[in-house]
């Protein structure tokens, strides 16, 4: 069964992070992107639910949204 790009895309922007380039009222926390490492600014809870995940041995899960779109594109193009 195929996905319509429409679905395919949904499902991506669910799996983002809302971050900023600049510190915010909201966004003042600092997260360094898992891939390019560039710093963005992220909300409290996401700041510590990846800092307690990279606490757990895992790797980043924080990617920023070129770098997300830049393995979600590798992983489309390569199932194909």
């Amino acid at each position: 069964m195929q996905t319509s790009h429409s679905q395919y895309d949904a499902d991506r922007m669910e799996n983002r992070i809302n971050y900023t380039k600049f510190r915010t009222a909201v966004n003042e926390f600092p997260l360094n992107c898992g891939s390019c490492n560039q710093t963005m600014y992220v909300d409290k809870q996401t700041f510590e639910s990846v800092t307690h995940a990279i606490e757990e041995g895992l790797d980043s899960p924080f990617l920023c949204d070129d770098c997300q779109d830049e393995y979600a594109e590798i992983e489309h193009t390569g199932s194909h």
